[in-house]
């Protein structure tokens, strides 16, 4: 992982940790795992990098715990596809923040 994808993967962690009262260390991880009920009864409104911070917010003001479990992983590189940008990081802050708010 670049250096400044790893602060802004633990700036993003620490943010959604803080706001939402439960230890998460990659906030913005896509392997999430719910039952089907919960995630139809959320109401998402967010495509693309927002759908992490959104599912984070929204299933954390249910009540729910969040509980990680650990995965292998090997980042992909720019020429291998990765297609996250300093944008993408912004707009996962901004919906942690707005979804706190809101919702």
């Amino acid at each position: 992982m670049h250096f400044l994808n790893y602060v802004a993967n633990k700036i993003l962690a620490l943010t959604a940790s803080l706001l939402f009262l439960n230890w998460i260390t990659d906030e913005g991880t896509c392997y999430k795992v719910f039952k089907a009920d919960l995630l139809k009864g959320l109401d998402l409104k967010c495509t693309g990098f927002g759908f992490c911070p959104e599912v984070t917010a929204k299933v954390r003001k249910r009540g729910y715990k969040i509980v990680e479990v650990p995965i292998s992983y090997r980042g992909r590189s720019d020429e291998e596809g990765k297609k996250i940008r300093w944008q993408d990081g912004l707009e996962a802050f901004l919906n942690l923040i707005k979804y706190r708010l809101v919702d």
